[in-house]
């Protein structure tokens, strides 16, 4: 780790918690890797399990539990330390595999989002989004994200995902805003609202039909830590051949200092 720290931003790579599944890593562990790096190297985890294309996976590892998302799990304990940390979901697509058991290619269904400035698709603006947690988990297309935010309301002091929004101790207001071509089985916030508390689901807001969504949350006075957004569908198609399940949609977190 001391090598990748020093070496140029434009050299370094990024590292990623790969296949978090229960004794896979652990908290301990990943606090080891983010303590010896000094650069900005470690950068994310998995939200949700590379093979789902698998019945198996969806058996044994549902949206609500897997170790990379799960409230109170790996990632929460990295925002709990105050840093910002990527939500990734990708495909563990193996070609001299398919014959045996089949799994999504790149890009059919799990696949990251990366905030990066408008119009700039280039490498360095990506790798940056990623090291700065601006990142979103998804399976499949049926959701877009066109809001997530934290601000007190006296304008211009609003954070998006990855950004750590800093109070004086007052109330914030939390605003999410997107629109979804399916019907939105499960919507929760998750996070902790004081350094002392669990990470955990704050709120709940039910079941959504398809369509343009916009809600709010009251972020409490000398609240600190995180806030993230888990959104399940209600549908459980997926592309063919793979197995019917519900998809998912993580956010990274945005970090919350508030003395």
């Amino acid at each position: 780790m001391g090598r990748l720290s020093n070496m140029s931003e434009e050299d370094r790579p990024v590292l990623f918690f790969n296949h978090p599944a229960p004794d896979d890593w652990s908290a301990a562990v990943i606090d080891r890797y983010l303590r010896a790096d000094r650069g900005a190297a470690v950068c994310g985890i998995e939200a949700v399990h590379g093979h789902q294309g698998l019945a198996k996976t969806l058996a044994q590892w549902d949206l609500a539990t897997y170790p990379g998302c799960a409230p109170g799990g790996l990632a929460d304990s990295v925002y709990e330390r105050g840093r910002p940390f990527s939500m990734l979901a990708h495909s563990d697509f193996h070609v001299h595999k398919q014959e045996i058991e089949y799994d999504f290619p790149m890009g059919i269904f799990n696949h990251s989002l990366v905030g990066v400035p408008a119009g700039d698709h280039s490498p360095r603006a990506i790798l940056a989004g990623l090291r700065a947690g601006r990142t979103c988990a998804s399976q499949g297309f049926w959701l877009k994200l066109e809001d997530f935010c934290v601000g007190a309301g006296t304008g211009g002091d609003e954070v998006g995902i990855g950004g750590t929004w800093k109070g004086t101790g007052g109330g914030a207001d939390l605003r999410i805003r997107l629109d979804s071509e399916e019907e939105i089985r499960s919507l929760c916030l998750i996070g902790r609202l004081a350094p002392g508390d669990s990470s955990s689901v704050l709120t709940s807001f039910g079941p959504q039909r398809a369509g343009p969504l916009q809600l709010e949350f009251a972020v409490p006075p000398g609240a600190c830590s995180h806030l993230r957004l888990r959104v399940i569908s209600a549908r459980v198609e997926r592309p063919a051949p793979g197995p019917p399940g519900p998809k998912g949609f993580f956010t990274s977190a945005i970090l919350i200092e508030n003395a």
